[in-house]
């Protein structure tokens, strides 16, 4: 049962970080979501927005792949936790130093500060009773 709710919260995770990171890709800063005025002074930030896009995506394609066989995977997702987790913290010194972004931002840095609690599922799911 752990298994099974640790798969799905990774489908659902995965699934987000692809269809961001393709958007992210496909329209850098000019995509509405950012409501930036001046494209041309934000040429650099549209660069390492998309570039980031590009690893998200790839993270999520990731997070996809390791799914069935998530209780072998104990060392990757202790890898994509950590870079995750590293992320939020990204974005909480952004919110202290700017102030809030839009509710959706504030609902991916909550949800990528926990991310780490995963390794406690998939922790669970390695104890020899829940094997089988």
């Amino acid at each position: 049962m752990v298994r099974r709710i640790l798969q799905a919260i990774l489908v659902v995770v995965g699934a987000i970080a692809v269809v961001t990171g393709i958007l992210g890709l496909a329209t850098g800063i000019l995509d509405d979501f950012y409501s930036i005025e001046n494209v041309a002074a934000n040429m650099i930030l549209d660069s390492n927005l998309r570039y980031f896009s590009g690893l998200w995506l790839g993270l999520g394609l990731i997070l996809l792949w390791i799914i069935p066989s998530i209780e072998r995977q104990v060392v990757l997702l202790r890898v994509l936790s950590v870079m995750i987790f590293c992320g939020a913290i990204g974005r909480v010194v952004s919110m202290i130093m700017l102030g809030a972004p839009s509710i959706p931002f504030i609902m991916f840095t909550l949800m990528e500060l926990a991310f780490p609690l995963l390794l406690l599922l998939q922790r669970s799911i390695n104890r020899p009773q829940n094997r089988g």
